[in-house]
């Protein structure tokens, strides 16, 4: 049997306003979240018997929710008191393991298949494996170059002026030997882990790249939150509660959810309690718990944190508004982030970030 590794502790900043009333391990996903996605992924390999959560001390809620045990899976959690950093965080987590482990970084959502991907680490002898996917945008990951027997030869981080299309970059799901971050110095802060991998090779250690053409995306931004929940969603072919709304068929709405029959929803995702009333038009969004959303909306490309009203005639483009706010009648927001507990005034027009001075900005 093999262990995993789930480093959670990011704090998300790329993804505030979000990330200011729950940890990024926690933001919805389809109808469960991003940590239990991932948990339910792994409980589905029947080789894997046991998770390590390592996240900050100020995330301890994750095992409110997840507890010591998930879908046959048993979890223990490592809450560090200062942040470690990715790297850190990994060889501190693998210290009682006595065998090969898994690493499934906590903003990551894939379907590989992890049996696969073990089999293939083992065939190799390596070190360490890497899952390679092909990118559209190679430039913002780490692009591994390879040997004619899947051995990585050099791995650069966010190349630039390489004249690159489409081609394998390294994502965020690794297998390790047990002594193979050996060479990594105890408790250094290093953040990201495509920093380990060169130190590893300079070292001698021996890393195998698994080629693969399964879905991944690292959820590190507004646009690939956005496109990892539209991704869950056609997999899943959504869930409609009522045949008499006019809510297409990869859209889901939670079962305590009202949607007036009046309104359109398409590609989209509302969650538990929330309200879209009459003439409203929903598309390509996400609606977090106990929003309402009043007649004659307009909300597209956007999220809308829990508890957030929407009074009526109010049009959202490409925004993400956070929890508590008040958006009143007539108003225009586009290309914007609204920090939590806002009150936005009637007839307001507004792009950009809206925020508060007792929160961080960085």
């Amino acid at each position: 049997m093999v262990k995993a590794i789930i480093p959670a502790g990011g704090f998300g900043t790329r993804l505030r306003p979000l990330t200011y009333t729950r940890p990024k391990p926690l933001l919805p996903i389809y109808n469960t979240t991003i940590l239990g996605f991932i948990l339910d992924h792994l409980s589905s390999f029947n080789f894997i018997d046991e998770v390590i959560i390592a996240a900050n001390k100020d995330f301890n809620r994750i095992q409110s929710i997840f507890g010591d045990e998930y879908k046959g899976l048993r979890i223990k959690y490592i809450w560090e008191e200062k942040r470690l950093g990715g790297v850190a965080c990994i060889k501190n987590a693998s210290k009682n393991i006595d065998d090969d482990f898994l690493v499934f970084l906590g903003d990551n959502l894939s379907d590989v298949n992890l049996k696969e991907l073990s089999e293939f680490h083992k065939r190799k002898n390596a070190d360490a494996t890497i899952l390679l996917v092909k990118s559209k945008t190679p430039w913002l990951y780490g692009v591994p170059l390879i040997d004619e027997n899947d051995y990585i030869i050099s791995l650069i981080e966010k190349p630039k002026d390489m004249g690159l299309k489409e081609t394998y970059i390294a994502t965020g799901i690794y297998v390790f030997k047990k002594n193979a971050l050996d060479p990594i110095e105890e408790n250094k802060f290093i953040d990201h882990t495509g920093e380990l991998f060169p130190i590893l090779l300079k070292h001698g250690k021996k890393i195998a790249g698994f080629k693969n053409s399964s879905y991944w995306v690292d959820i590190g931004d507004f646009k690939n939150y956005l496109e990892a929940n539209k991704w869950v969603l056609e997999s899943n072919q959504g869930k409609i509660i009522s045949a008499s709304s006019n809510i297409d068929r990869v859209s889901y709405t939670a079962a305590s959810s009202i949607i007036d029959v009046k309104a359109t929803v398409e590609s989209s995702i509302i969650l538990d309690k929330s309200i879209v009333k009459d003439n409203c038009r929903v598309v390509n969004s996400m609606l977090y718990e106990n929003v309402t959303v009043n007649k004659d909306c307009s909300l597209i490309n956007s999220i809308i944190a829990e508890n957030t009203v929407i009074e009526e005639n109010v049009i959202i483009e490409n925004s993400i508004i956070g929890a508590n706010v008040l958006i009143k009648n007539n108003s225009i927001i586009k290309n914007a982030r609204i920090w939590p507990n806002i009150i936005v005034d009637v007839n307001s027009r507004i792009e950009g970030a809206v925020k508060h001075n007792y929160l961080p900005l960085k």
